[in-house]
């Protein structure tokens, strides 16, 4: 599987520690999280058969 939607994206992207975004109960996620945390998501629904 190619993933060049997502790379044009990465590429594109700050550095993984700048801040994306802070939350009401001040939370801080970086671009970094962001992208560990889709990359769970990916991995989730592949295992699940989504393709």
């Amino acid at each position: 599987m190619t993933n060049h939607l997502f790379d044009a994206f990465r590429s594109r992207m700050p550095a993984p520690d700048r801040l994306l975004m802070e939350t009401d109960d001040c939370r801080s996620i970086g671009y970094g999280d962001m992208v560990a945390k889709s990359a769970q998501l990916a991995h989730a629904l592949t295992q699940a058969g989504v393709e």
